[in-house]
C-alpha cells in the first residue's frame, strides 16, 4: 500500500520531524480505514521534496529517433502520478508507431 499526502500538507510539514510526519500519516490512514497500520511488518517513508515541476517541458515526451533516445515523465506536462502514466503511454504509442512504420 502506498499513501500520499496532499501537496499543500507536504509543503507545510516538509521540515517537520520525520517520525512525527510518519505517525500523522499512519494515524490519518487508520482513521480513514478503521485499520491500525502502526505495527505493520514493514513501512518505508520518503519525502519527495523535489517532485513538483516549476515549468513543464510542454510536450508529452521527448523522442530523438536518430540517436535512439526517449524520455518521458510527469515533468513533461504536469506534476501528478497520473501525468507520468499518461506520458509513458503516449511515448509507448509513439514508439509502437515508429517500429510499425520503420
Amino acid at each position: 500500500m502506498v499513501i500520499h499526502s496532499r501537496n499543500d500538507w507536504a509543503e507545510t510539514h516538509l521540515d517537520a520531524d520525520r517520525d512525527w510526519v510518519k505517525t500523522m500519516m499512519l494515524t490519518t490512514l487508520s482513521d480513514m480505514t478503521g485499520q491500525d497500520f502502526s505495527r505493520s511488518a514493514w513501512t518505508d517513508f520518503h519525502r519527495w521534496s523535489f517532485a513538483n515541476v516549476e515549468k513543464a517541458v510542454g510536450s508529452p515526451y521527448l523522442l530523438d529517433i536518430e540517436n535512439g533516445l526517449a524520455a518521458c515523465g510527469d515533468w513533461c506536462l504536469g506534476n501528478r502520478v497520473e501525468a507520468a502514466f499518461e506520458r509513458g503511454r503516449s511515448l509507448g504509442e509513439a514508439l509502437r508507431e515508429w517500429v510499425m512504420t520503420g
